[in-house]
């Protein structure tokens, strides 16, 4: 885990109140953005959200997140592969309810992250040209919902 980009004050809580916004507008933007991609909200959405929260947090904090990618058979009703974000020590995901685990979890003591086998570790937005492709659309239909 990495500590690039720490500004001065942001706690824990801030993340986690950016990161409750960004999961409640995506909740408000409704499951039609996510259909376009085949996806079914919260399950197998955690890449494309994940990045999108990357994006989200760089633009309201100006933090570089890293992202994880990990499989698991069966810890805490995890199987397969699942993503989120790390950032100064913290472990930042909200799609965690696909497991029946909480929807946004913003913690430092994670119960089952960091659990799985490594796909991939590394910087969040590496490919801009993926995000604006895959995660272009569904940030125009989340962003309306995000605190100014």
């Amino acid at each position: 885990m990495t500590n690039r980009g720490t500004p001065t004050l942001l706690s824990d809580n801030d993340i986690l109140l950016a990161a409750s916004d960004f999961r409640n507008a995506i909740m408000e933007a409704g499951s039609a953005p996510w259909r376009v991609k085949g996806i079914e909200f919260p399950r197998a959405a955690c890449g494309h959200a994940t990045e999108l929260l990357a994006y989200y947090l760089r633009k309201r904090f100006g933090i570089t997140t890293d992202c994880v990618c990990q499989d698991a058979h069966g810890i805490g009703g995890w199987h397969g592969g699942h993503a989120w974000l790390e950032w100064n020590g913290l472990t930042i995901d909200v799609t965690g309810d696909q497991f029946g685990w909480l929807p946004v979890i913003v913690t430092r003591n994670p119960a089952f992250h960091g659990q799985g086998e490594d796909q991939t570790r590394g910087p969040a937005l590496a490919d801009m040209d993926w995000w604006a492709r895959e995660c272009g659309g569904l940030w125009k239909a989340i962003a309306p919902g995000l605190p100014s």
